[in-house]
């Protein structure tokens, strides 16, 4: 299995390339795409580093679908041309393609139609490449940012200026030593997405170093922001732009450097406000509309609100030829990190498995002498006792051995996980690390933990022969006394020897000896296992026992009335659901399954802990700190005295890392290390039971979370509540109905978000067929779902799932008296947006006041056009409140940014 298991990943790597310019790596050799282009050509312009004639692009997951052309083009007909230092904005509406047109660059989209030429792409240098789906892997701060390559400090600390990430890092504990999860969710949206901008823009500048110092600046490269500047406040994006594009001090103004920059025009427009526009290189900008990429302005015209009166040239004549240049392996050496790397490990283990036994014997105990034959005979005392116990214990090992090695499977099959966490990092980043050519990372990193399970192999292999080897040594001279002292005593005595008996003895011996090496064999399987074990119990307070949390019933719910006065959640109706609805999910085995159910429904009366009318929020010297030791350098929110009453709405700006999500938090009680009082309805959150606060705080988060196998109907009523009429009263009161009824394979509400089942498994084992065109072409389109050729096997995108939320909140308004909304999906004003029919659109301000005026509603937000309905705004700077006006005060975006503007040079 285990082989087979391995050719089909290795099939994988080798034939799972989106394009024919797959670079060459370690372990396949040349891709000889110089076939196709050679080095010096007249086919593109000189200096040219993406140049596209016609092209038409699409996504195709089958080979089969590309040859019976059974497909939909996504974007047609493109000219477009880039040169060697320059840049380019591409502008649109929500949904109109701009990812894909980056995505097009990166090798990930077919071609099929007209020509395509992408410089880096045929040099098999890395695209520095920002992605719109932020993509961070389990590491430090750090490890994100470096992301492989060599580590200089001077060049690190540069980044972390330009995109604004030198403040938060100083209000964390480790600093960028901090250990983050999968994406990075416990850190804010604006510090991800610039930790994402950080890495493309940290890797340029090695290459850029290398290049500059070894290769005469010959090496042309490419970078890819999408969508780089959306969810900053103003003020700091406005601050990274001028910090990135600055002609004078930009870090990204390089010679050897192209940018490709996809923005909303708002989101352009703020970061262009205020400064002046001959500090930035007149750069064209192009928009993209039904599939088509059209020229709309350069960049000093657009913030001078000038009309284009000429006609622009997309593409330069052939006149000279082009020489496209790369990095030799040297060079490529010098970029990627040193001996502390995953491929440098893997180089000193080589180097020492070179070596003798002796060798490194002799270097590490400094020549002190191994005599071998002490070593194996030394335990032999020790052994012999051992056979004695075993002879009365055989009994037992074989009554626990079945035990023992269920266990033992647990323990493996925990294990695997090092290696299914390589296959889901390579999975989950695909676009990210092919464009920055890690491909190779990933089977060294597989290659490495499968060295781990062989060193484990060889370490269970060695003990159990040793232990087994020094048995039999021993337990040699046993049997030799029960072969021949029979004898002997039949010889020389009257004792007469029973043939029986004597095989008999010798049966026994063999026996004893099979056992032995089966309780060898587990006994080392059981030391390889239980290393994690055992590095569990550091993870233990010393000097505390290890008390586990008694049996949780998975049956058991909580639910509070509803804060709405005659409306009731009826008990005994709800028990009898959840039986139907047991039933329904466990046909198979229902009669052993039922044994084990239990179900157990409390209704807790919310006016047992708070007052039955809900009158607002209050902070009373609120503190939150990064560490226990409560210190004023660990302090990240500090002494908030503020309250908001009922029907309110506060809207909460402030610069990106201020403590905006960490406010969201303390709202919530989510947080650790608080201080101070936090007053709902006077009453201490901390006085309140969980079980309660969770269903009388409504959240829409920046990140919605959806279980495998989940439906629409489970998503929008988590807690199965409501029935399919309450459900789609609430999607109609949002406006939504239309669209969840629309939803690909019209099973309406019983659609499935994300399938239990990887997609490519669901369609191979349904034979093989590819989605219906028309899905592939609306999953496109603006009120489209998630992009075929994408990292996920979730339908719907992350705006929808956002704005889907909403109608959840809609339906379980009447059990809520706060609600806590973190950077609500954007309300697109574009003119070309409002002219559409089909964009998803939901009136979230008359939503928040039509239902929710019996609630005070928290919303955190960079635009103007969010914070247009709230009652008042809170100014949030470095962990203080230093300022609440009317949300007339902030009329326009550069207000915003003014107002932080202000605070940042005050502090």
């Amino acid at each position: 299995m285990s082989i087979v298991s391995f050719r089909r990943i290795d099939n994988l790597i080798k034939e799972a390339s989106p394009n024919f310019y797959a670079s060459d790596t370690k372990f396949l050799g040349s891709t000889q795409a110089s076939s196709v282009v050679s080095h010096t050509t007249n086919k593109i312009p000189k200096d040219s580093v993406v140049y596209y004639k016609d092209a038409t692009f699409t996504w195709v997951n089958y080979r089969q679908d590309l040859l019976n052309k059974n497909y939909e083009p996504l974007l047609r007909n493109v000219n477009f041309e880039l040169k060697r230092g320059q840049m380019a904005i591409v502008t649109g509406s929500k949904g109109s393609g701009k990812s894909n047109f980056i995505k097009s660059m990166l090798g990930e989209m077919t071609l099929v139609g007209g020509s395509m030429a992408v410089v880096p792409l045929h040099t098999s240098m890395p695209i520095f490449y920002a992605s719109q789906d932020i993509f961070l892997q389990r590491g430090t701060i750090r490890s994100n940012i470096t992301f492989g390559y060599r580590f200089d400090e001077q060049l690190y600390n540069a980044v972390l200026k330009a995109v604004e990430l030198e403040f938060d890092i100083s209000t964390w504990e480790k600093g960028d030593l901090r250990v983050v999860s999968d994406n990075a969710h416990s850190l804010s949206g604006g510090q991800r997405v610039r930790m994402e901008l950080a890495r493309a823009v940290y890797a340029y500048l090695v290459f850029h170093k290398v290049n500059k110092e070894y290769n005469n600046s010959k090496c042309s490269f490419l970078m890819c922001l999408d969508g780089s500047f959306h969810g900053l406040d103003p003020y700091v994006a406005k601050t990274i732009f001028n910090n990135l594009f600055n002609l004078k001090t930009g870090l990204l103004v390089k010679d050897d450097l192209s940018v490709v920059l996809t923005a909303s025009k708002m989101s352009l427009d703020l970061c262009l406000k205020s400064s002046d526009v001959g500090l930035f290189p007149d750069c064209p900008i192009y928009n993209l509309k039904d599939e088509k990429l059209n020229f709309y302005a350069h960049l000093h015209d657009f913030v001078k609100n000038k009309k284009r009166t000429t006609d622009f040239n997309y593409l330069s004549p052939l006149d000279q030829p082009c020489h496209m240049n790369s990095m030799t392996k040297d060079m490529l050496n010098l970029c990627s990190s040193g001996s502390s790397s995953r491929l440098g490990r893997v180089e000193v283990t080589k180097s020492l498995y070179s070596t003798s036994f002796k060798s490194v014997a002799d270097q590490a105990l400094g020549g002190a002498k191994l005599n071998r034959y002490k070593i194996a005979f030394t335990p032999a005392v020790v052994l012999f006792l051992l056979y004695i116990v075993l002879n009365i214990g055989v009994n037992v090992m074989e009554s626990v051995k079945y035990v023992i090695s269920t266990r033992l499977s647990d323990y493996i099959s925990k294990n695997t996980n090092d290696y299914k966490n390589v296959l889901e990092d390579a999975i989950s980043g695909a676009s990210v690390n092919r464009s920055f050519k890690k491909d190779s990372d990933y089977e060294i990193r597989f290659y490495e933990q499968r060295d781990y399970k062989a060193r484990c192999k060889f370490m269970l292999d060695g003990v159990t022969a040793w232990i087994s080897l020094s048995f039999n040594w021993v337990f040699s001279t046993t049997t030799f006394l029960v072969l021949v002292l029979p004898i002997v005593l039949d010889k020389f005595t009257k004792y007469k020897l029973s043939v029986g008996y004597f095989g008999l003895a010798i049966s026994l011996c063999s026996n004893v000896l099979k056992s032995f090496n089966f309780f060898a064999m587990m006994y080392s399987n059981l030391e390889q296992v239980l290393v994690p074990v055992d590095r569990f119990k550091y993870f233990v307070p010393f000097g505390q026992r290890l008390v586990f949390d008694p049996f949780h019933n998975v049956h058991e719910e909580y639910v509070v009335n509803p804060t709405k006065k005659g409306v009731t959640v009826n008990k005994d109706q709800l028990v009898k659901r959840r039986a139907v609805e047991f039933k329904n999910e466990n046909k198979k085995f229902y009669g052993l399954r039922r044994l084990s159910y239990h179900p157990k429904i409390t209704i807790l009366d919310v006016d047992r802990y708070l007052t039955s009318d809900h009158s607002g929020v209050e902070l009373k010297d609120v503190c939150v700190y990064t560490t226990l030791a409560h210190t004023p350098e660990s302090m990240i929110l500090k002494h908030l005295n503020v309250s908001s009453n009922r029907s309110e709405i506060i809207g909460i700006i402030g610069r990106t890392g201020a403590g905006k999500t960490t406010l969201l938090s303390v709202l919530q009680n989510i947080i650790a290390n608080r201080t101070g009082q936090v007053l709902l309805d006077g009453k201490d959150l901390n006085d309140i039971p969980k079980v309660v606060l969770r269903q009388i705080i409504g959240v829409l988060p920046q990140q919605p979370f959806v279980f495998k196998g989940w439906t629409v109907r489970r998503f929008l009523d988590p807690r199965r509540l409501f029935s399919d009429d309450e459900i789609n009263q609430a999607l109609s009161k949002c406006g939504l109905l239309n669209f969840v009824n629309e939803l690909p394979g019209g099973t309406k509400l019983d659609t499935v978000i994300v399938s239990e089942e990887p997609v490519l498994y669901h369609l191979k084992s349904k034979g093989g067929k590819s989605r219906p065109i028309a899905f592939e072409k609306e999953r496109s389109m603006s009120m489209g779902y998630a992009q075929p050729g994408s990292e996920t096997d979730m339908l719907l995108s992350n705006t929808q799932l956002r704005t889907l939320w909403l109608a959840r909140l809609v339906l379980y308004r009447h059990f809520y008296r706060m609600i806590v909304v973190d950077e609500p999906p954007e309300e697109d004003t574009n003119e070309e947006a409002s002219a559409r029919k089909d964009e998803l659109q939901v009136p979230i301000y008359d939503l928040l006041h039509k239902h929710f005026s019996h609630c005070t509603t928290f919303v955190t937000a960079h635009d103007v056009n969010v914070l247009k309905t709230c009652t008042s705004v809170w100014v949030i700077h470095d962990g203080c409140l230093v300022k609440t006006c009317k949300a007339s005060n902030v009329s326009a975006n550069e207000s915003i940014a003014s107002i932080i503007e202000q605070n940042v040079k005050r502090n």
